[in-house]
C-alpha cells in the first residue's frame, strides 16, 4: 500500500500489481485547517484514534517487512 502523506490519495498493491491509485480532492492546506481547528472554527478532522491507528498500520508495515512481505493484522501488532 502507497499512501499521500497528505492524505490525498491512496494505491494498494496486489501480487505486484498496483491497484488504481485512489484520489480525494483536497481542500484545505494542513495549515489552513490546523489553524481553523485552533480556533474553533471546525473540529479536528484527525483525532487522536486516526494517530493509533496508523502507528498500528506501521508497526504492522515493520513487522511484514522483517517477516519477508508475510501479512500481518495490525490489530495483532504492539
Amino acid at each position: 500500500m502507497q499512501i499521500d502523506a497528505w492524505g490525498g490519495w491512496r494505491q494498494v498493491w496486489r501480487d505486484g500489481v498496483a491497484g488504481e491509485r485512489e484520489t480525494q480532492e483536497t481542500r484545505a492546506t494542513p495549515l489552513q485547517t490546523f489553524l481553523a481547528v485552533r480556533s474553533g472554527q471546525m473540529n479536528n478532522p484527525s483525532p487522536v484514534e486516526n494517530g493509533i491507528r496508523f502507528a498500528r498500520l506501521w508497526d504492522a508495515i515493520k513487522a511484514s517487512a522483517a517477516a519477508d512481505g508475510a501479512p500481518v493484522d495490525p490489530q495483532m501488532v504492539g
